[in-house]
């Protein structure tokens, strides 16, 4: 049978010859007077040549118009069922008895007609995926296949209050909401880590928490966790942070445009790993930190980027992120209200892996269905101690921040009976907020931060490779200080006389590695007070060009040499024509000097 011969039979039968009566009338059932109300797929409208729907499986498709006429994207609409095509356009063989299949012009063109007659389609409707999202009657949290909302569960894949609800693979769910008590081991399985924090594993509880629930809240805030190898930090990240929560996203390579084109329109926690700050990765690490700022707070990033086809493609990005480090990058003043930063010891392990699984697969869906059901509370609560922090003289954004991380903890380990119950300010310390009180700072301090203290923190913290062994430069500038002491220290003991041998080389290898990188530490005679004995010490920091200072403050507010400026502006330091060059790395350049006194860093062992 030629391909003619098929086409006419699946389009009502042969076309009748010139004085040929028609064929008798179809003996199959009539047309439907309306056949949308069990149509298996959504139309949505149609604008500029394109159709677009809601198929079968709840997946948001457009279709040129003359795809839309092919009988393979109509089954593909209907996730290969053709039951409704074939019951609602039936074709006919030539002696008009119906055939299990359907009459394709008319089923385009009635698909065609509905579109026709909808609204135009907005190809930038708000569109909902994964996640937690507050709707008009409280709030929706998406699963993927399914949405549960407040009164119910509903099938994936369709329009409400001008919102796209898409159908997605599943994610699994949560459980029954935990009591107290498990909350309560959560934190103490989160305790096992060495927190320099005594108060870390709280705060922790209290990051993750605020990202299970994030769509839901008015701040989301992110943190930042710090620990060297050994300290158990991928572990912490990966099996447990992002094993707890079925929707949470962990990476540990990744870029700013990836993460957006991954996660937009969802409503997550974003676990990134390796967010190292050396100079290879230095902008990539920015870029995604300065995306998660925009994601803090209300509707989140609400970006548009051209795209090869020049077409806009729009993304948005709701979430709460945790990101891991050994280096991490200083954070810009504008940054340091929404990242809590924490810092890990090497790890003495009390739990073996196998045990934190198998607490994390047995106890995440109740621990995720408590948030989810004390959402109510946690907004209530955030409400109140946001206002507490701000009466007692504290920015509004280190309220945000602050409230949130201890709202969600509260939650997780007190009944409602023990809530604070209004927004007075009360003598004496307030429970709820114990778990974050010293992290307060006033608008003063971060203004501090903002100039000669964050010039320097961007200093210390840059990359040293000291023969493969990534450290940081206020690492290097600690071990030398350390040996400069013990050799001080232990000058005329014969004792030590091979040690002082052994550290004298070491104070040597130090110091040129220092000035490598343009900096030098040593006396400052221009700082002497009168009568001192000697000049006090300090680190000299060149200010002229140098590539390894360049590219420990490329993209900053500091980079074209006016690190020096900045440094100058900390307490006791000298400048400009108060300091003749001194010489560094063989050369005499300018230089800043900064006295030793801003230096607490602990010495390194």
């Amino acid at each position: 049978m030629s391909g003619a011969r098929v086409f006419d039979i699946w389009d009502s039968g042969e076309r009748p010859k010139r004085g040929d009566l028609p064929p008798p009338p179809p003996s199959g059932p009539p047309e439907q007077a309306d056949p949308w109300p069990t149509c298996p797929f959504t139309p949505l409208g149609a604008g500029a040549g394109r159709y677009w729907f809601l198929d079968a499986q709840g997946a948001l498709t457009d279709v040129p118009s003359s795809t839309l006429a092919q009988w393979p994207k109509l089954l593909e609409l209907c996730a290969g069922d053709r039951a409704w095509l074939v019951t609602n356009f039936p074709a006919f063989d030539k002696e008009g008895l119906p055939i299990d299949w359907f009459n394709l012009r008319s089923a385009t063109g009635a698909i065609m007609r509905r579109c026709a007659e909808m609204p135009p389609f907005d190809a930038e409707m708000a569109r909902r995926r994964y996640g937690l999202w507050k709707v008009a009657d409280g709030y929706a949290l998406h699963l993927g296949d399914r949405i549960e909302w407040c009164g119910g569960e509903e099938r994936a894949g369709f329009v409400r209050e001008n919102v796209l609800w898409l159908r997605l693979s599943p994610r699994g769910g949560h459980a029954a909401p935990a009591d107290v008590s498990l909350g309560a081991e959560l934190e103490k399985l989160l305790a096992t880590w060495s927190w320099r924090d005594k108060k870390g594993a709280g705060i922790m509880l209290g990051l993750m928490v605020s990202g299970w629930i994030a769509g839901a809240l008015p701040w989301r805030p992110h943190g930042f966790v710090v620990g060297e190898g050994g300290s158990g930090k991928t572990t912490l990240l990966r099996d447990v942070i992002g094993g707890l929560c079925p929707l949470t996203r962990y990476l540990n390579d990744y870029t700013e445009p990836g993460i957006r084109q991954l996660l937009s329109e969802s409503a997550t926690c974003i676990v990134l790993d390796e967010a190292e700050g050396d100079s290879g990765t230095e902008m990539r690490l920015r870029r995604t930190i300065e995306m998660l700022r925009r994601a803090s707070s209300g509707s989140g990033v609400q970006s548009v980027k051209g795209s090869s086809d020049h077409t806009a493609k729009q993304f948005t990005l709701t979430g709460s992120a945790i990101m891991g480090a050994i280096l991490p990058p200083p954070l810009e003043p504008q940054d340091a209200s929404r990242f809590t930063v924490l810092e890990l010891d090497r790890l003495v392990p009390t739990l073996s892996e196998s045990d934190i699984t198998a607490f994390v697969a047995r106890n995440g869906p109740a621990l995720w269905g408590r948030a989810i059901a004390e959402i109510s509370r946690i907004l209530a609560l955030v409400k109140i101690l946001r206002q507490r922090i701000i009466d007692r003289g504290f920015p509004a954004r280190i309220a945000d921040q602050l409230a949130t991380i201890a709202a969600c903890r509260w939650v997780m380990l007190r009944d409602a009976g023990d809530d604070p119950r209004s927004a007075d300010v009360e003598d004496g310390p307030d429970e709820a907020l114990a778990i974050v009180d010293h992290l307060f700072t006033t608008d003063d301090e971060r203004v501090a931060d903002s100039t000669g203290n964050q010039a320097l923190g961007r200093l210390l913290m840059s990359a040293v490779d000291m023969a493969g062994d990534k450290k940081t430069l206020g690492q290097v500038l600690n071990r030398h200080r350390w040996v400069t002491k013990f050799l001080i220290t232990s000058a005329g003991d014969r004792e030590q006389d091979e040690e002082r041998k052994v550290r004298t080389a070491e104070g040597e290898k130090l110091d040129a590695l220092l000035q490598g990188h343009g900096v030098r530490w040593g006396g400052c005679e221009a700082a002497r007070a009168d009568g001192a004995p000697a000049p006090p010490l300090g680190l000299f920091v060149c200010v002229a060009a140098h590539p390894r200072l360049e590219r420990a403050f490329a993209d900053t507010a500091w980079t074209g040499k006016r690190w020096g400026a900045a440094l100058a502006q900390l307490p006791g330091a000298l400048g400009g024509r108060a300091l003749p060059p001194q010489r560094i790395g063989g050369h005499k350049p300018r230089v800043v000097w900064v006295p030793a006194v801003l230096f607490e860093a602990p010495e390194d062992d």
